[in-house]
């Protein structure tokens, strides 16, 4: 039987809830990230140290991404959602109220056992509840929403640590995530969703996805860009708050604002893998980053914002690309490929959070951007040998 259309209000109505249940997952995500050096000196840690707050949780997402995608093949998207924002409140406050590093780490861990709930399983409600021609601009939203709430969530914490203290950056991250559960109530559940029979079903059409040299491919382009980007955007902070540029952590927050860049391109994107296939897109983009990096050396302000605007459009471009090309070249247990996606994608990021640290240690921003460029290198020839389609992505075509 088919599925009648929704209309055009529902399905706006339903796309923007999952856009704030991907918002809530970012804001929570990376509050960290632009006050490391305030965390490495509240708790007297080494800024290798500090980037565990980052990564550990990256660590739990990676993990979890294997659990909760064949979980809502097997009981729905709409629980996973709503249950997963409001449980991400509980170890916010923890964070919040941390009285040491260690329970911090533990707070961060928890956390992100639940952000795939709300980006995994809204990548696949996206696929499967809304018409194939549009998947690829609607997941370009998406996308523009993971932009959106890494932005705010770096903005805003490093301005409220100035102002108030960092614990407040971790309250309203919970804040946050008790609202938009509270919204994803509302959310109509999938028409399309039809369960696994059970979740030994559910993993097994998950893995039979590494079959896929295409599938593969998409899940290493994931893996090589957030490495490459984590490694930058981790130790930023260390670099622009030391001499020649001194930033304080809210103009370090501020810096952030480069991520507007991924909300321009990341729509741009689906519209140029349309014309030109999602293989060139991701070429270019992860091309356009590494080129971009090497201007982040020159010891000027302007030209080191201008560098990392270009290097957040061709990254969010690379990365909405992928993302679209993933979940639109699985054939059925969308959620698994997804999933398998997150996996790669965020174990790249744990290690792109924590293993360039080794390398500034030793070597400074460059030892960062020496492996930031090896995996650009990495992602590049992954998206040019196996990610090869017979024809655009049905997900990045125009509506009729």
């Amino acid at each position: 039987m088919r599925t009648p259309p929704a209309s055009e209000h529902a399905t706006g109505a339903a796309a923007a809830l999952v856009y704030l249940a991907v918002l809530a997952a970012f804001i929570n995500m990376y509050l960290p990230q632009a006050i490391l050096p305030v965390l490495g000196r509240e708790f007297g840690v080494s800024p290798s140290t500090a980037s565990l707050s980052v990564s550990v949780m990256i660590l739990g997402i990676a993990v979890s991404s294997l659990v909760m995608g064949p979980l809502s093949d097997r009981i729905g998207r709409k629980p996973l959602l709503v249950g997963c924002a409001l449980a991400l409140t509980g170890p916010s406050l923890v964070c919040a109220l941390a009285p040491s590093w260690p329970v911090l780490l533990a707070g961060r861990l928890v956390q992100g056992l639940f952000i795939p709930g709300l980006t995994a399983v809204g990548v696949a409600y996206i696929a499967e509840e809304f018409p194939e021609g549009r998947v690829g601009r609607l997941l370009g939203g998406y996308v523009a929403a993971t932009v959106l709430g890494g932005l705010l969530s770096r903005v805003l914490a490093g301005l409220i640590a100035e102002a108030a203290g960092w614990r407040w950056a971790f309250v309203l991250g919970a804040a946050n995530a008790l609202a938009v559960g509270g919204a994803l109530t509302r959310l109509r559940p999938s028409r399309r969703f039809v369960p696994s029979s059970a979740l030994r079903g559910a993993y097994a059409g998950m893995l039979a996805h590494l079959r896929s040299p295409r599938l593969v491919g998409g899940f290493a382009v994931g893996f090589s860009l957030f490495f490459a980007f984590m490694a930058v955007f981790t130790y930023l902070p260390f670099y622009v708050e030391a001499p020649p540029f001194g930033f304080s952590p809210g103009e370090v927050g501020l810096v952030y604002l480069v991520y507007a860049a991924g909300v321009v391109s990341s729509p741009l994107a689906g519209a140029l893998a349309a014309r030109v296939g999602p293989r060139g897109v991701m070429v270019l983009g992860l091309g356009t980053a590494l080129v971009a990096g090497g201007f982040t050396l020159l010891p000027s302000a302007p030209l080191l914002i201008a560098a990392l605007l270009a290097l957040c459009f061709g990254n969010f471009a690379a990365q909405s690309t992928a993302t679209a090309f993933v979940a639109t070249q699985a054939e059925g247990e969308r959620a698994g490929a997804s999933a398998l996606y997150l996996f790669a994608y965020y174990v790249g990021g744990s290690l792109g959070a924590f293993v360039p640290g080794l390398a500034f240690a030793r070597s400074g921003w460059g030892g960062v951007l020496l492996l930031s460029t090896a995996a650009l290198l990495a992602g590049m020839s992954a998206a040019a040998l196996l990610c090869r389609a017979d024809e655009p992505v049905s997900g990045t075509q125009p509506s009729p």
